[in-house]
């Protein structure tokens, strides 16, 4: 698949957000998971299922709350 004339790789959109997180990296990982190119970068390569999963490691962080409650209310939704 490709976003913006750039080869999407699996491994990456799939992994990234775990290695950043091992890393240590939690702000660089919270920017990442606040940036809407991302999440559409993210649900091109992998599905919803797997976007909505990325923000469970902060459940209770304000700056992503938004999209938490979003997605809180697609899954209370789904039968």
């Amino acid at each position: 698949r490709r976003q913006g004339g750039a080869q999407l790789h699996p491994y990456r959109w799939r992994w990234l957000t775990h290695h950043l997180h091992e890393a240590g990296r939690i702000a660089e990982l919270r920017a990442l998971l606040g940036r809407f190119e991302w999440m559409r970068g993210k649900l091109l390569a992998t599905d919803l299922a797997e976007l909505i999963g990325e923000y469970a490691r902060f459940p209770a962080d304000p700056g992503l709350a938004p999209i938490q409650a979003v997605s809180n209310a697609f899954w209370k939704s789904v039968p």
